[in-house]
């Protein structure tokens, strides 16, 4: 039925999440290039061949992409380098922005360390090997299952769909069954870790346009 979730479906959802991020990040780099000449990649489009790379490998091995634990694993972890690169520009920019508020237009001190930091996030993302570092993923995938303050499920469900898609693709390594009691916050719901580094952009965002504007009124 035309209507209901699939493969496909689940891509195009991912993909659209992922192009968020493309223009959020593409906003910080042309406020970068104002700044420095360093050529620093978009993680997000990093972010997109990964995931497109995940499609075609459980496409491969005729293992559904839609409602996959094995996907939802990788991209967990993929993201979780993510947000550490929005930490990262978020410093950069409050840096600059703090040089710039106090009236500092020409000489700014560039924090090469947030850049280091953003570049080393955006190169774990394109040299994540899905045979190689899936088990690293899963493992970081169920810690942060369970440590979320709104984890209302059964991680075991989780581990046993896990073990068999890892299974089913060949692979020799499985997941033992953890004591994690279900939390609830009732009346509350939970707010993802998307939706937080949602905010955290924002931010960045709000920051790079007022940067952004200022560095044009001085030229």
């Amino acid at each position: 039925m035309a209507g209901l979730w699939n493969d496909e479906k689940q891509i195009e959802y991912d993909m659209k999440q992922i192009r968020g991020i493309n223009e959020r990040t593409g906003a910080f780099l042309r406020m970068v290039s104002q700044f420095d000449d360093r050529r620093l990649p978009n993680i997000g489009i990093y972010l997109n061949n990964k995931m497109v790379e995940v499609y075609r490998y459980l496409k491969e091995h005729k293992m559904p992409y839609f409602m996959s634990e094995f996907r939802s694993a990788i991209y967990d972890y993929l993201m979780s380098f993510v947000e550490q690169a929005y930490m990262a520009m978020n410093q950069y920019v409050n840096n600059i922005n703090k040089q710039v508020l106090v009236g500092i237009f020409d000489n700014i001190k560039k924090d090469e360390d947030s850049l280091q930091k953003y570049e080393d996030m955006c190169n774990r993302i394109l040299n994540f090997d899905i045979e190689r570092d899936i088990e690293q993923a899963i493992r970081s995938h169920l810690d942060t299952y369970i440590n979320r303050d709104f984890y209302s499920g059964d991680v075991n469900v989780v581990i046993d769909r896990t073990n068999k898609e890892l299974k089913s693709l060949g692979f020799d390594i499985s997941f033992e069954h953890m004591d994690a009691p279900a939390k609830w916050i009732p009346g509350e719901i939970a707010p993802e870790l998307l939706d937080e580094m949602k905010e955290e952009l924002e931010q960045v965002n709000s920051e790079t346009n007022k940067i952004s504007g200022k560095h044009s009124k001085k030229k």
